[in-house]
């Protein structure tokens, strides 16, 4: 995981106090898919490295290599995941990136706060091809 970070100092109360500010940028690591395989007709199951720093993964299944025509789009925690309702003796190509849900918190004048949650995205994984039986 990549953090970056950014700090400032800002002067602009009356009362010549100082606030702090940081931002942090929380990137996850690029996804790797470990195998896709098809072993029943219409299931492909796609297995996942783990990254214990991200809070999931999400995967993507599509029947052309720029993920333009029939693509399903999964979003999960688990390191294996079977996906179903494909056409048998279509080559399809899987792809994977793992995400990150951060909150963000906004602190204010006289300690009043926001907090807003967001999912970060990483890279997607090199395609690999798999062949539903």
């Amino acid at each position: 995981m990549i953090i970056q970070t950014m700090w400032w100092v800002d002067q602009e109360f009356d009362d010549n106090d100082t606030v702090a500010y940081a931002i942090f940028t929380v990137t996850p690591v690029r996804g790797k898919v470990r195998s896709a395989s098809s072993r029943k007709p219409g299931e492909v199951q796609v297995s996942v490295k783990k990254n214990a720093q991200s809070t999931g993964c999400q995967i993507q299944i599509a029947r052309d290599k720029k993920f333009k025509k029939s693509v399903k789009t999964i979003k999960t925690t688990n390191v294996r995941k079977t996906i179903k309702g494909l056409l048998h003796g279509k080559k399809y190509y899987v792809r994977v990136r793992n995400y990150k849900d951060v909150k963000t918190r906004y602190f204010k004048h006289w300690g009043v706060n926001d907090s807003v949650e967001e999912t970060i995205y990483g890279k997607w994984s090199k395609v690999r091809t798999v062949v539903c039986k």
